[in-house]
C-alpha cells in the first residue's frame, strides 16, 4: 500500500466514521448545526489523510501492512486531536468575542 493510498484510506474511513456516528444521533440537532459537523468531518478527514500520508512516506521503513495499519491509526488520533483542538479553538474564539463585544441584544 502506497502513502497516498494509507492516507485516503485513512481520511475516509475517519470522514465516514464521523457521518455513521451523526446516523445515530437526533436529527434535529443535525439540521440546526449541521455544516459545523460536515466541517468537522472534513477537517478530521484530511488531518487524517495528511498524518498517515507523511507518516506511511518516512525513509527507511518496510512498506507493509501493519506499517500501513499504524499510518492510519496515526491519522485517526491525528484526526481526532484537531477536530478536538478546532472546537476548543472555536469556543475560545466564541467567547473572547461575546466578552468583548458583548451578548446580541443586551
Amino acid at each position: 500500500m502506497g502513502k497516498y493510498q494509507a492516507g485516503a484510506a485513512s481520511g475516509i474511513s475517519f470522514a465516514a466514521a464521523c457521518f455513521a456516528f451523526l446516523a445515530g444521533g437526533p436529527w434535529s440537532q443535525f439540521h440546526t448545526s449541521g455544516g459545523l459537523y460536515i466541517a468537522g468531518a472534513v477537517l478530521g478527514g484530511l488531518a487524517a489523510f495528511t498524518a498517515a500520508t507523511v507518516m506511511h512516506g518516512r525513509r527507511g521503513s518496510r512498506d507493509d501492512a501493519s506499517r500501513a495499519l499504524a499510518s492510519m491509526a496515526f491519522g485517526w488520533a491525528t484526526a481526532i486531536a484537531g477536530v478536538i483542538l478546532a472546537w476548543i479553538a472555536l469556543y475560545v474564539l466564541v467567547a473572547v468575542l461575546l466578552s468583548r463585544f458583548g451578548y446580541p441584544g443586551s
